[in-house]
Order: structure tokens, then sequence, then C-alpha cells
């Protein structure tokens, strides 16, 4: 037998998490621990025929096999009957749960814990994903089960899982009337009372900056929902984290409620043997007092405080000024250089005042550029000091109406900066994820060193963490960044090797090559330098800095001073490209993910930095759709969305002719470009690159066909090997004349090379494919000759262009197989020992020989004789070849 049940107090939550299940499990029988909440029973009383829902005295435990527990994990709260099955070793033990695990948990044979709003969003997700019926009763329980836990979706825990879960259930037919008049709560005459005695009771007490309160109730009979009633007193109290203490019936029930990241009401009821999440937790104490009770969970209290976040924690530093004198003008570059909305403006490395961006648009739009910023700035600046707890700060920054609170020590020095943006993220944690300060930014923190240890194809590991060594030697922190990062994520096969340094690429890299035995180039301008190992593989390392543009278009402007790693990763292109891996022997393999690029990662989506991205640098459009191509990702709507503004704006105009063919041959040079090609064309990005580029099905189909030829040519024995970009650009050129084809890749500054490649294929295509596809019969030495002068671009051209299977393919076939590799055995040297004198006359004697040769007139031991008689007659023919002897 199989069974199905949650917690005694059963919630919606726990209700709906069993009837979840029950669709999982559709042989198991949901069963009732014991008592229900208040809200709970009445929506029973309506719906009950709806489902199969036994007591536990209605079963016989006896006959358990397997035990499906839902929304706890504690085997305690499972109620006397089953409690006891749970243990037993013949039984099997699935749990399904929103709570942190704890010690004190059923040893489970199957665990699906995920922190989410509610346990009904685990199971959720589960049939949505299987495709699993739901009645619209059913799913209006699902909904009352999420919708209960998360506050109707507000609660701080709600995820977007939660959230996306909801929608699904309203599709299925979920009744919010019906979760609305049974998510509502009348209090009874009963519980009016205990809530007033909690209300005459409740005490305050201040931890480390985190308020706290208790209250306590005593009453002859259980009255349901003390939680509920815990919720109402800590509305009206508004404090950070609230406790219940209700004896009744013989036990003491403790509720805890927190808002508070400082206090965790989930670990401070684990000393009383409950349990919860950090949000709400709950306790049953037998054979104690109300006042034991009440002392034991003050001690607790004041143990599981963590201290607030103070400006220390919360800090960026190092802190950027202008100085007073400094032009508005100016002072707006600055600004826009680094992304700030407001900079400290100093008198002689002394803070006298702040200017934000409203403040220089006005000067400026006033024509007040030159001025100094001084005329412009605030004056009076509120501060903290490094210790200013997080509250206080928040006070500054909203009583003073400030964007940012300048940190300054006890000897009046400016040592950080505190900014609205950095509160919210320093009290902002997102499910799943360890959050942590990194240089006075909040950001996502993942252990993956082991990720980075299992890479062991390469010695890419080892590699790591010498260079993490000599970093730690030299006192920098360092990093994988970039490509080298996503792809070490994604377990790509190769990987590039890109570190970053927070200090002196140069100095660094110089020790390090010295130390692997590498060659080092340096690149002083930008403090840049490659190492290059014996086996050729590149390390590439940079100091951590900053760019900005200065128009859009531009090439970026950068900034060669000490920066942080997250204001280098803010200059990258896309949020998977900005992540970093710090290789450091004592963080090794922690990732710094500040902008969400793991999330994206794991979700495959390329998304832009910021909205101004495309603007900013109309590059990144192609490398948008080559990622997204490459990885099997796709844009947001955001980044697509910006990317169509940077198309309509025609900053392609703006762009060197240089770099869209650098982009276009990235593009083109990939394993499989054509996914890319398309994806182009959908957007509309080839019309600006150039009017004339067509792609229809015409083109598509070449192209398919391009994939083809250029495995076969390189399988040959003797391979044919054309540049496969520009054999991919090609079926893009071909609705333009021999000289559009020119001006197209003059257009683009291609090499030299490159044009006349493309154009004498171009020409070739109109001059050879007709007599090569040609009905009429050919000759080998016919098929030869035409075919023996062509590029092998121009040659795979027409292969790509030929009617698959038609003569024409058969002929390059045979010409690539067999008739290309003929070679005669005599030459110009038998000719001068025949007496010739070396001239025109040798070629027209051995092209005459090869022929036969290839037309099989000849057999290779019959070139000697052959030769001497084709010589004699072009001789005898030929003033220029008179005998110089006599035979």
């Amino acid at each position: 037998m199989d069974v199905i049940v949650g917690h005694y107090g059963t919630d919606f939550d726990c209700l709906a998490s069993m009837v979840a299940a029950k669709k999982l499990y559709p042989r198991a029988q949901c069963v009732l621990p014991g008592r229900v909440d208040r809200n709970v029973r009445g929506f029973l009383d309506l719906y009950e025929d709806q489902f199969e829902i036994l007591k536990a005295k209605d079963i016989s435990a006896d006959e358990v096999r397997r035990v499906i527990i839902v929304d706890t994990q504690r085997g305690q709260r499972l109620g006397e009957v089953l409690g006891e099955v749970v243990d037993r070793e013949d039984v099997h033990v699935v749990v399904y749960d929103h709570h942190p695990s704890s010690p004190d948990d059923v040893p489970a044979d199957e665990s699906y814990i995920q922190t989410l709003g509610a346990t009904t969003t685990i199971l959720t997700g589960i049939i949505r994903d299987e495709g699993i019926h739901l009645t619209p009763v059913e799913a209006t329980l699902l909904a009352l089960g999420i919708y209960e836990d998360t506050g109707s979706l507000s609660f701080s825990s709600t995820t977007v899982d939660d959230v996306l879960c909801v929608a699904y259930l309203l599709e299925c037919g979920a009744d919010l009337d019906v979760v609305s008049r049974h998510i509502r709560y009348d209090l009874t005459e009963e519980q009016r009372a205990v809530l007033n005695q909690f209300i005459l009771s409740v005490e305050h007490t201040t931890h480390a900056g985190v308020t706290v309160a208790i209250a306590q109730a005593k009453v002859d009979d259980y009255v349901g929902d003390v939680a509920v009633l815990t919720h109402k007193l800590a509305v009206i109290e508004s404090v950070d984290a609230l406790f219940t203490i209700t004896e009744a019936s013989g036990s003491i029930y403790v509720v805890g409620r927190s808002r508070s990241s400082g206090l965790d009401v989930a670990e401070v009821l684990a000393y009383l043997g409950g349990g919860g999440h950090h949000r709400a937790a709950s306790a049953v104490i037998k054979d104690s007092t109300v006042e034991d009770v009440h002392r034991r969970l003050s001690a607790h209290v004041a143990e599981c405080v963590h201290p607030p976040l103070i400006a220390r924690d919360l800090m960026s530093h190092p802190v950027r000024m202008v100085e007073e004198t400094t032009s508005v003008d100016e002072a707006k570059k600055v600004l826009l250089r680094y992304g700030y909305s407001g900079i400290l403006v100093a008198r002689q490395g002394q803070l006298v005042g702040i200017v934000n961006r409203k403040d220089l648009d006005k000067a400026i739009h006033h024509g007040l550029g030159h001025a100094p910023v001084k005329s412009c700035m605030t004056t009076g600046v509120v501060f903290a000091t490094p210790d200013t707890p997080a509250p206080e700060i928040q006070q500054l920054l909203v009583n003073h109406r400030v964007g940012r609170v300048p940190v300054i020590d006890e000897e009046g020095t400016i040592v950080g900066i505190v900014t609205m943006a950095d509160l919210r993220a320093g009290t902002h944690r997102l499910s799943g994820n360890e959050h942590r300060m990194y240089h006075g930014e909040w950001c996502g923190v993942q252990d993956v060193s082991n990720t980075v240890r299992a890479r062991q194809q390469d010695n890419v590991a080892d590699l790591l963490r010498k260079l993490g060594r000599i970093a730690d030697e030299m006192g920098i922190p360092a990093f994988l960044v970039g490509g080298g990062a996503r792809d070490l994520l994604l377990g790509e096969d190769s990987l590039d090797v890109d570190i970053l340094v927070e200090g002196n690429a140069i100095e660094f890299a110089t020790v390090a090559a010295r130390r692997i035995g590498a060659r080092l180039i340096t690149h002083e301008k930008f403090v840049t330098a490659v190492m290059v190992l014996d086996d050729e593989q590149k390390i590439d390392v940079a100091s951590a800095r900053t760019e900005f543009y200065e128009a859009p278009a531009a090439l970026p402007q950068v900034e060669v001073e000490h920066s942080s790693v997250k204001e280098d990763l803010y200059r990258r292109d896309f949020t998977i490209n900005a992540m970093a891996i710090q290789i450091n022997e004592s963080a090794f393999g922690r990732l710094y993910d500040f902008f969400g690029g793991r999330a994206d990662l794991e979700r495959g989506i390329i998304r832009v930095m910021h909205s101004l991205s495309f603007v900013e640098d109309p590059t990144r459009i192609f490398r948008a759709v080559r990622f997204e191509q490459r990885l099997g990702f796709a844009m947001d709507m955001q980044t697509e969305q910006a990317l169509a503004y940077a198309l309509e704006s025609e900053l392609f105009s703006a762009l060197t002719s240089e770099r869209i063919r650098d982009e276009i041959v990235l593009i083109l040079s990939e394993k499989d470009p054509i996914p890319a090609v398309h994806r182009m064309s959908h957007l509309g990005l080839w019309e600006h690159v150039h009017p004339r580029i067509t792609f229809d099905n015409q083109a598509l189909d070449e192209m398919k066909r391009t994939k083809r030829v250029l495995k076969w040519l390189a399988d040959l024995d003797e391979p044919v090997e054309p540049t496969p970009w520009l054999m991919y650009f090609s079926p893009l050129l071909r609705e333009m004349t021999h000289q559009e084809v020119r001006d197209c890749a003059r257009r683009l500054r291609m090499t030299r090379e490159d044009i006349e490649d493309l154009a004498v294929a171009s020409e070739a295509v109109e001059l050879v494919l007709p007599a090569i596809e040609s009905p009429e019969p050919a000759s080998p030495s016919q098929i030869y000759r035409r075919l023996e002068s062509l590029t092998p671009l121009g040659l795979a051209r027409i292969l790509v262009l030929c009617k698959p299977g038609g003569v024409g393919e058969d002929r390059i076939s045979e010409y690539l197989q067999e008739y290309r590799h003929v070679s005669l055995r005599v030459g110009g040297e038998d000719l001068k020992r025949m007496g010739y004198e070396p001239g025109p006359g040798f070629g027209r004697v051995l092209r005459e020989l090869l022929v036969d040769r290839l037309d099989g007139i000849i057999e290779p031991a019959d070139e000697p004789t052959r030769l001497r008689e084709i010589a004699e007659r072009v001789y005898s023919a030929s003033a220029e070849g008179m005998r110089a002897g006599t035979d």
C-alpha cells in the first residue's frame, strides 16, 4: 500500500501538495495525520467529495510499503501512526518539500527539495512538464496552496517558479474567486481572545539592530490557526521578528515569523525541536511551561541574531571623485565612462560636495558646460562611518533624498560609497544561491571548484591552479573570465584561457611565464600580455579595467587603471560572458556572477548587459547572433528589442568596414554558419551590410550544398582547401555582377587576395559552369583543360552549383580523383638531351603529350617514343625550334 501524507495542522499548501502528489502516484492513498486548519476544513466541507482523503485511523499501517511525504521532512509532524511507519526499514520514503533540510529529518530514499515559495509549486511544475490533466477544482486547490504560502505572491520567499505555476493553474481553470474566499480569514471569538492576550503580553527586545517581539497566551483548549494570529500580530507590532507562545491542552505551541535577513526563525526554533524556513517556523513542546519556553526562546534569539550589514560590508571602493574645478562637460564624461548617476566632488582630495547627472544635464542645457562643477554641486554632504548599520544608511538616503552616501573613517578619509542599489542588493537573497560581497558589490557566488578540477582532458585545471598559486604569492586576485568561464561551465571541449587580474597584468604574466616556461608577449599600452606554451596554447592576461564609448558605434575608450573585477565584467557584451571564476588557492573555483550569467546559461538565454549595449557597439549584434546559434540559445525579448532599435537607428553607417568584415568572417567561420546566416536574414541584418546581398531559398540551398562539398573536398587523398568563409559568403553575392562583387569586397576592406579570389571565382562560374555541365561529350583532356587553372574557391563553387548527380558533378569528381593526378615521366630534361633548346615549344610538346596520356592514347611506357614524335613534328613546323645538333 502507498500513502501520501502531510503534516498535522494541515494547511492549504500541505493539502494541495497531497492532491498534486496523488496525480503523480495515482495508486497511493491521501491520508490526513490529524487536525487541519479551519480554512482548510471549510474548503473540504464543500469539496471533499472531489478528493479521496482518509484519516490515519482508517488505514492499516502494517500494509504500508511506500510513504510519500509532502510539505515537511519531520517524522514527529506526521502523527503517531505514520510517524512510526516511516521508521520501518521495509518502507520506501519519498519526500517533497520546500523547507530547508535539518539533521532531524526522516531519512528518505528519494528527496525532491527545492527552495520555493510553496511545496505545491514543486509538484505543479512536474505535473505541467509531464502534461498531466488537472480539473478546475484541483487547479483551484493547488492555487490555494501556492497563494497561502506566498502571501498571494507577496512574500519575499516567492520565486519566479511560484508565479509561473500560478499562471499555469489559471490556464487549467483555477477559480480566483474561490481562492480569495478561502484565503480571507475571519477570527472566531476564541481566536480574538488569544490575540488580545498576545497584544497585552508582547515584549520587545533589540539584538544587533534586529527588533524582536515575544508574546504569550494560555487557553484551556487548543485554538486553531495560531500561525494566522501570529501573522496578524506581526503586522500590528511592525517588528523584524515575532514569536508567539501558546499553552493549550497540556502542550506549548510556538510560532515564529521573520521579515529580517538578520534572524532565521527556523534556526531559533530548531533548538526547541521545531522546524520551518527562514521566514516562518513552528515547534510543539511537551512537559514544559510558558515561562520556561519564554526564557529558552529569548536566549536562543540572542544567539541566532546575525549582525546587520554595515557600511564596510556594503560600500564600493576605491571611490572616484572629481575636483571642484573640473568642468561640467568633463564631469559628465566621467559619469558616462563609469556608468555612474552621480559622483563626489573634492577640493584637493577633501570632500566638499556631490553632483548627480540631473544637475549636470541642467547646467549643460543652460550653456554652462564650461563652468566648474562646483557651480552645480550640492554641499553639506551627509556621510556614514564604516560601522554605520545598513538601516541607518537607508534613513540617510531616504531622509536627505540622496542617491549615495560617502563613507568616511576616523581620519576623515573617504574609504567608500554606498548607493541605494548597494542597499537593495545587500538585503536581497536569490533562492538557491549564496550571495557575498566582492569589492563592495553583492553578487551571486557559487562553488564550481569540482567542475574546474574535473577538467582533465587538456590540463586546464592544473594550469589554473599553478597560476592561482603564483597570484597568491604576488597578492593579486586572479580569475578565469569571459568565454573561458562560460565554456568551462558548459563543458565545452576546447577552452580559451583568459586570465583577469586585479593588478598589473604584465608584472603577473612576467613572473608566471618564467615559472611555467612560456614565451611572453606584452602590450604596454593596454597592460595586457600573452603567454605562449610549448604546445602553442595561448594564455591571455589582462588587468581589470573600465571602458566607455564617447559616441554610438565608436571604438571603446579604455581606462588603464586599477579597477575591480565587476567593473571589468560590466564592459562585456552579454551576461553569459560576464562571469569570473577565481583561481587563487584560498578561493579556487569560486564563481562570481554579478549579472545573472549562470542563470542565463542554464536557461539558454543571450542577454545584453544593458539596454544601450547595441547602440554603444553595433558589432555586438553579430556576436549575439553568433553565440545564439553556436550555443543553441535565444535572445531574450529585451535584447531583441534593443537589437531592433539599434538597426532602426542606422548605427551601422558609423561602423568602420573593417569591424563589420571581421564579424562576418567570424560568423561564416563557425562550424556550421548556416543558422547564423539565416538568423541574420530574419533580423534584416544583411541589408545593413550591403544592399545587394541576397539570402533566399536558392542561397540557402547553395549553403547547404557548400557544407557537403567542403567535407567531400577535405576528405580527398589530396584535399582541395578553399577558404571556408568565402565559400559561405559567395552564395550571398550571386545576384551581383563581377564588378559588384569586387566593389562589395572592397567596401568591406577585404584583403587583396580575398577580393581577387571572390572575383575570379565569380567569373569562373559564368565561364566554366555551362561547359562543364554541357551534355556534349567531353574527353578527359578537355575536362582537365577547363578545370586545371581554377582556384580552389572557383572549383569548389562550380561543384556547389552543378546539378546533383549530373554530368558536371561527375566530370569534376573524375578530375579531382583521377585526371589532376596524372603526371608525365618525361619532361624538359629529356627534350634537352634530344638536342632541343628550351623555349615555348617545350610547353606545347609536353601539353600535347599530357593530352595523349589523359585520353588513354598512350601508356606511361610509351612516353619517350611519343615525346620524340611530338617534338619532331612541333619543331619541324617551327623555325623557333631549330635543331642545335644532329642525332
